[in-house]
């Protein structure tokens, strides 16, 4: 992938921050032998995919009084990690879902090489809070 560097790289950045910090572990295994054993990113939106999102984050061992902010926090790594970087959201977004200033949509798929397409139209609403929708055609993102 030859993309040029933006300002969302760093978005990009934190929300593989935000995986090991969910998976409390670096983002891949590794074997002895330099083999990729897991990539765990991919497994929390596979799990997310399958409703299972909760069920990983109780294997991971996070205490039942912080489940809901880690679940949080995994569904923003999500958008934050999209193969596009035009669909990643800006920090000061980032910051407000996690917070819960704003309503936390389900994401696309980020990983379009891993199987499905990950599209999703291009004027999908991307977060929503009580104050309405915002779309990637609005300003605030």
């Amino acid at each position: 992938m030859n993309s040029p560097i933006t300002y969302k790289c760093d978005v990009y950045s934190y929300g593989m921050l935000l995986f090991e910090i969910v998976g409390r572990r670096k983002n891949t295994q590794v074997r002895e032998s330099g083999e990729s054993v897991d990539w765990f990113p991919e497994k929390v939106w596979e799990e997310y995919e399958k409703g299972e999102l909760t069920e990983l984050i109780e294997r991971k061992g996070v205490p039942k009084e912080y489940r809901a902010a880690v679940e949080r926090a995994a569904m923003v790594a999500l958008w934050c990690v999209q193969f596009s970087p035009v669909d990643r959201p800006l920090m000061s977004t980032v910051v407000k879902m996690l917070e819960g200033g704003v309503e936390i949509l389900p994401p696309p798929k980020p990983f379009p090489y891993s199987g499905g397409d990950g599209m999703r139209s291009p004027m999908a609403p991307l977060v929503s809070s009580t104050g309405g929708d915002w779309t990637k055609s609005s300003n605030y993102w």
